[in-house]
């Protein structure tokens, strides 16, 4: 399981840089983001953080089942590389 969820975070890694990289308003709101923890809504897994966006308390981390889940991971891995590039600049 721990190797397919690597290779699924890495697969997920590539696509959603590439959406970022294509759409700079997306890439500048993440970075807006900042240092805050993100998680995808929803109970599926291995990608939410084991709640759906309509559930009371959804927004507090301590209430999620999986912190943060692969789609959250992924976007804050994301973010870090486009504020990276962003110094570069």
């Amino acid at each position: 399981k721990k190797k397919w969820e690597k290779k699924l975070r890495a697969v997920a890694k590539k696509g959603a840089l590439a959406k970022f990289d294509q759409n700079p308003h997306l890439a500048e709101a993440l970075i807006s983001t900042e240092e805050r923890q993100l998680a995808e809504a929803s109970k599926e897994a291995p990608w939410g953080n084991g709640m759906t966006l309509n559930e009371e308390g959804v927004l507090d981390e301590q209430n999620w089942s999986a912190t943060p889940g692969v789609m959250g991971l992924v976007l804050m891995e994301i973010r870090e590389i486009l504020v990276a590039k962003q110094k570069r600049k």
